[in-house]
């Protein structure tokens, strides 16, 4: 990880663990899990000062122990945002169960990085187009992400919030902006 700092020329890296990587098959991760990722992620930042940034794993779709599980985290061991998922099972972000994390996000001051995840149906459907299809599936949940935080008030709610998505949100961006819906 530091040597590929040093060969790409880059000043530093911000690291991450997607809850993605850790759940079961149920989409489950086991107690204490995240928590241990969090210490483990806080180490290895500060063996590195100023190379390595770490972002905070949280399963934002847990509610109030998510939030919890955030403020420790940047509070208690300096890591500098917190990196969520789109979408986990029927839910998107920006649905209640992940407003505890968001505004814990926003009241922290720290930025929400949005992991554009896999979704099974999709993948499956989309992917008989090849390696775009599967990009335009991960695209489709990260849009509707966004898309639900814009529509669902998340972002009235909580002025404050930062959220960083990957250009694969891009369409739900250009239709949010009025771009293709025939209000403008």
């Amino acid at each position: 990880l530091l040597s590929s700092v040093e060969s790409a020329g880059i000043a530093a890296r911000v690291i991450n663990t997607p809850t993605a990587f850790i759940e079961d098959a149920d989409g489950n991760v086991a107690p204490g899990t995240i928590e241990r990722i969090n210490d483990q992620m806080a180490e290895l930042v500060s063996k590195h000062p100023g190379k390595l940034y770490g972002l905070a794993t949280v399963d934002a779709f847990s509610g109030d122990a998510s939030a919890r599980e955030l403020t420790r985290a940047v509070k208690e061991l300096g890591l500098r945002g917190v990196f969520v998922e789109s979408g986990k099972r029927d839910l998107l972000l920006g649905a209640k169960e992940t407003r505890p994390t968001l505004a814990a996000a926003a009241s922290l001051g720290v930025p929400v990085f949005v992991h554009p995840l896999t979704d099974p149906q999709l993948h499956k459907r989309f992917s008989r187009t090849g390696r775009v299809g599967v990009r335009l599936a991960r695209a489709t949940i990260n849009n509707a992400a966004l898309i639900s935080m814009l529509e669902g008030g998340t972002f009235e709610e909580l002025p404050n919030l930062k959220v960083v998505v990957t250009t694969l949100a891009m369409g739900g961006v250009l239709l949010a902006g009025g771009f293709g819906d025939g209000s403008r």
